[in-house]
C-alpha cells in the first residue's frame, strides 16, 4: 500500500545520496537507512511511532549539536596550537 510506495521512495533517494560522492551525503544516507531499519524493527515491535519520534529526535539533537561540537573540538586545537607556540 502506501506505506510501501513510501519505503520505496526513501530507499530510492537514499541510493540517490549514496551514489553522489559526497561523503557527507552518504553518511546521513546511511545513518538515516539504519534509523529506518530500527524504525522498522520497533514498528513490528508495536512501538512504531516512538520509535520514528525517537530516531527523528536523536537525528536533531544531532543536527543541532554538531556544529558546537565541530567549533568545540576547533577552539580546543587552536588553544593547543596556541599555547604550544606561546610556549618558548
Amino acid at each position: 500500500g502506501m506505506r510501501n510506495a513510501n519505503e520505496e521512495l526513501i530507499n530510492f533517494t537514499l541510493d540517490k545520496w549514496e551514489q553522489t560522492g559526497n561523503p557527507e551525503l552518504e553518511k546521513l544516507a546511511r545513518s538515516l537507512r539504519r534509523g529506518l531499519q530500527l524504525a522498522k524493527w520497533l514498528r513490528f515491535a508495536g512501538a512504531g511511532i516512538i520509535g520514528i519520534m525517537l530516531v527523528l529526535l536523536i537525528v536533531n539533537i544531532l543536527v543541532v549539536l554538531l556544529p558546537f561540537i565541530v567549533v568545540g573540538i576547533g577552539l580546543f586545537i587552536a588553544a593547543q596550537i596556541f599555547i604550544f607556540n606561546n610556549n618558548d
